[in-house]
């Protein structure tokens, strides 16, 4: 269902929901990741950007701390997280 926007304490953190929304056509199943994300990457879509290591979009260019510290273990969600860094870090 849609997810109620939280209230954000910087405009960072507003672009990382707004991402996490975009994720899922704004389904909002990403959403559940915001709280983690806050906590381990202050809720920055830079800081995200860090934890892609490879050079491709397969789970595996990402750093296995980042789905450890937000609990992700779908492997579609992995692949849709994968694929969103790595256009993330096209930008």
């Amino acid at each position: 269902g849609n997810q109620a926007k939280p209230h954000f304490n910087e405009p960072q953190e507003e672009q990382l929901w707004d991402w996490l929304m975009s994720l899922d056509k704004g389904v909002g199943n990403f959403c559940t990741y915001f709280e983690a994300l806050k906590e381990h990457y202050d809720g920055s879509l830079d800081n995200v950007k860090e934890v892609r290591w490879g050079s491709g979009v397969a789970p595996t260019d990402i750093e296995a701390t980042f789905w450890e510290s937000l609990g992700v273990t779908k492997a579609g969600q992995k692949l849709v997280f994968a694929k969103a860094i790595a256009a993330l870090c096209q930008d």
